[in-house]
């Protein structure tokens, strides 16, 4: 009798195990095979694309001799970077599907065009786009400038970048890159440095830094007053001048 329950138990928990291999295995693992990919795809793609669109905004930024703001201007592509590749892993399901694989690629040619768009947008009207642009866009074409021409234009430069996309994509499914978790490792000091300048700079206004923010598109750098006024009364550095590095230009 002790030996038919044992037998039992044992069967029971071999189909236990052998369940969760199956789901390690053909889930979890393939999972992870996507995660690998499409970092690849993020980081080859927004530093060889996107980091070019993004500098066209940053180029019309007043130039400093400030160490602080430099490296938080440095720090600031990071901050879409990071956006990105977190809506990318959670699409990651996709991946198993041959198919529907593609659909990764949607958030980040959406994004690179949309850069490109307010680009042109932020250059004449000195705003970005908005959802009041929007609508006036879709009603009235010629109420902001835009002829047929231009829309055309629009189209195909769209998809010269989904077709960039889908080439960088296709590179990451059958290249790797080396020293992932330092080059991931590196990018999160970089951004958490920008984000702590940035704070210690809006707390103390410091407008050789915080005038960078509005250059770049729906970006919102950290802000923290209550742990400024903390660390200002502990700790020397959160006076602005210990801060600064040469002189603005």
């Amino acid at each position: 009798m002790a030996l038919t329950s044992f037998y039992h138990c044992y069967n029971e928990c071999f189909k236990v195990n052998a369940i969760k291999s199956n789901i390690i295995k053909y889930m979890l693992h393939p999972l992870i095979k996507a995660s690998k990919i499409i970092f690849r795809y993020i980081t080859i793609s927004f530093w060889t694309l996107s980091i070019l669109l993004l500098l066209l905004f940053l180029t019309d930024t007043p130039k400093t001799a400030y160490l602080t703001a430099f490296i938080y201007r440095l720090s600031m592509p990071v901050y879409y970077y990071l956006i990105l590749l977190v809506i990318s892993f959670l699409l990651s399901p996709l991946y198993l599907n041959k198919y529907s694989k593609y659909l990764i690629l949607l958030p980040k040619i959406l994004f690179d065009s949309f850069l490109l768009s307010d680009y042109f947008v932020f250059k004449i009207y000195r705003f970005h786009i908005d959802m009041m642009f929007v609508k006036m866009a879709l009603s009235d074409f010629k109420g902001i400038g835009m002829s047929p021409l231009m829309v055309i234009l629009a189209l195909l430069a769209i998809t010269i970048i989904s077709f960039i996309n889908y080439k960088l994509f296709s590179w990451a499914e059958k290249h790797r890159i080396v020293f992932p978790k330092t080059i991931l490792s590196a990018l999160l000091l970089l951004f958490a440095t920008g984000q702590a300048i940035h704070t210690w700079a809006n707390y103390h206004q410091q407008v050789f830094i915080t005038q960078y923010t509005p250059y770049l598109p729906y970006y919102f750098p950290t802000t923290s007053h209550h742990l400024m006024q903390k660390w200002t009364k502990k700790i020397r550095f959160g006076y602005p001048n210990l801060l600064k590095k040469g002189k603005q230009v």
